[in-house]
């Protein structure tokens, strides 16, 4: 019932779909999309905000981001992130 042409063509328009998706750097969603997870990585975090790792840890220790510890490691929400690109960028103009 669910084999055809029907099925891989919604599976095709998905992938299309997903593959447009604004993205900032290195292909990460670009700030103040609603696309990818909420919780990244420190390294991930890096790469969705063009900066090395240690950056993204000098900002959650200056506490300007919230570091969420889960398991012994250290994530960052991605809503929080965009929260403060929204707010630096209504600042600057």
């Amino acid at each position: 019932m669910f084999d055809g042409p029907h099925t891989s063509n919604n599976a095709r328009t998905r992938t299309t779909a997903v593959s447009e998706a604004p993205t900032g750097p290195a292909g990460a969603p670009k700030p103040g999309s609603n696309d990818g997870p909420y919780l990244l990585s420190v390294r991930k975090a890096a790469e969705y905000l063009g900066r090395t790792e240690k950056a993204v840890r000098h900002l959650y220790e200056r506490r300007i981001l919230t570091p969420l510890r889960i398991d012994g490691r250290v994530f960052i929400d991605r809503r929080e992130i965009d929260h403060l690109y929204e707010r630096a960028r209504a600042e600057a103009y």
